[in-house]
């Protein structure tokens, strides 16, 4: 299917293209009937299920709870087919729910399940919230299976409540099944997430469309971190405003330098922070800056004597892993099981305490969550050093601190989900060719106006619908703006005021 509108035969066309100069080069414009119809069904859904007057819970404890955390809370804990919650990173999204299942969990005992895009992102909202909670794709799966119904665990029952926690990571083919779902089953489908973090690693950007063009309530206070003036360069950030530089310059909290600069700083923060109790997210954008920061915080613990070099396991990315290193298990195996009776899970993240003679690691869970033994094979195809991960591998986490190593691959969605981890403090490591503070900045400038989010083809073809040539209206202007991401600086658009 061609979204592009029909035009008219006066249109002013491009000579390299054919299509209106009101439509820029690099528009997508191509989709299939298939996504259409998802993304309609979708839309048309989300319209139904809030077509009439909220109804909030009116029993939950306001407590520590700011305003809007309240309304969120009532409003997750009440009766709608469909809440859409709108968090930005260290807003108290999760104690928000945690009050809500509180409230679900009391008298008459209502049913509430959580799920989430990744193994660990589910953990995660299980720990915090205390509600089952586990990945979305278990639950598709399971209603799906050809040869059986969906297990007992997986019946949720009418008026179930489903909460879906980092909903912007959804796929729209996910998030598309998931509605039919909740219309079959008649339950309430709560999504919480952030259109301004990192989305769908396919077809994605419904979520955002269903916060722009829906009910949403977004929580608005930010209360994760310790100083007060990082709370307002989040924000800033979040929204692609590169003044938040200055804030993060002001208090020393951007770093240039060379690749090896970096890893041997990152490497001595690391053995800091544990040093002294705390926990530190170390975040890139790219695998083999992870693999390179991973195999330097090894080699540093090496020289302080902190590994026991005496056996050596096989690891998925050729580093090897001894007694003592942190490790990261990098699929979901539901036949390992911890002492504690939970499954490993992708991206959780573990303490190596003994490895045999046949490359067997025994392995404690760094949040308490148990002991387990991982067999040689599963630890040769899927676990690696566990101290740095890529954006969404770091996504869910809140740790003490953190340090972001940005390059010119990094995107203003990953910088953001980088420099929000660490309550006490945020660092950024730029990788540039000089020591200059203005290379970093020029850098880091253009990562943040770098925004490289799905926009779903309904989305794309009503926009291509608005740009009428002739119709040089202030609206028009914006709209076309907005999709084409210029400034009204073209010859076409000198001398046209726009409000």
């Amino acid at each position: 299917v061609d979204l592009d509108p029909d035009l008219p035969e006066h249109t002013r066309r491009r000579a390299s293209d054919g299509r209106s100069i009101w439509i820029e080069p690099t528009a997508s414009h191509v989709t299939s009937e298939a996504v259409l119809a998802q993304e309609q069904q979708i839309l048309d859904w989300a319209a139904e299920a809030t077509a009439f007057d909220p109804q909030p819970s009116a029993t939950v404890e306001r407590g520590a709870l700011d305003v809007i955390q309240h309304e969120a809370a009532s409003a997750v804990a009440g009766y709608d087919p469909l809440t859409v919650i709108v968090g930005p990173a260290g807003a108290g999204k999760t104690t928000m729910l945690r009050a809500a299942v509180t409230t679900l969990h009391s008298p008459p005992h209502r049913a509430v399940f959580g799920f989430a895009p990744t193994a660990k992102a589910a953990r995660v909202l299980e720990d915090e919230t205390g509600m089952v909670s586990d990945t979305v794709a278990k639950l598709l799966y399971e209603w799906s299976r050809p040869d059986r119904p969906p297990g007992d665990c997986w019946q949720l029952g009418p008026h179930a409540t489903v909460v879906v926690d980092e909903a912007g990571m959804l796929g729209t083919h996910d998030l598309h099944r998931l509605m039919q779902l909740a219309r079959q089953n008649t339950w309430r489908l709560v999504l919480g997430g952030d259109p301004h973090q990192l989305q769908a690693v396919g077809r994605g950007g419904m979520f955002a469309e269903l916060c722009s063009a829906g009910r949403t309530i977004e929580l608005e206070r930010i209360h994760r971190f310790v100083n007060p003036w990082e709370a307002t360069a989040s924000l800033q950030l979040r929204h692609g405003d590169t003044r938040s530089l200055d804030a993060y310059e002001a208090h020393d909290r951007i770093v240039p330098g060379s690749v090896e600069q970096h890893l041997e700083a990152i490497a001595t923060y690391w053995s800091e922070c544990r040093d002294h109790g705390q926990s530190l997210a170390i975040t890139t954008t790219r695998n083999e800056h992870v693999d390179l920061i991973n195999d330097r915080i090894q080699a540093e613990r090496w020289e302080r004597g902190e590994l026991d070099r005496s056996r050596r396991a096989d690891t998925s990315d050729g580093i090897g892993a001894w007694v003592g290193d942190l490790i990261a298990t990098r699929r979901n195996n539901r036949t390992l099981h911890t002492s504690a009776g939970q499954f490993v899970r992708n991206r959780d993240q573990w303490l190596v305490t003994a490895i045999d003679g046949h490359g067997d690691i025994t392995a404690a869970r760094i949040d308490g969550g148990g002991v387990v033994v991982l067999p040689a094979e599963y630890t040769r195809d899927h676990v690696r050093l566990g101290y740095a991960a890529t954006e969404p591998g770091n996504q869910s986490d809140t740790q003490d601190r953190s340090i972001t190593l940005a390059t010119g691959s990094t995107t203003g969605r990953g910088l953001y989900v980088g420099m929000t981890r660490g309550r006490q403090a945020n660092h950024v490591l730029v990788v540039a060719d000089t020591d200059d503070l203005s290379a970093a900045r020029d850098l880091l400038e253009r990562v943040i106006t770098c925004d490289r989010a799905d926009v779903p083809a309904v989305t794309r073809r009503a926009g291509l619908a608005g740009l009428t040539v002739g119709d040089r209206s202030n609206e028009t202007l914006r709209r076309w703006l907005e999709v084409a991401d210029l400034q009204p600086t073209p010859p076409q658009l000198r001398g046209i005021e726009i409000d």
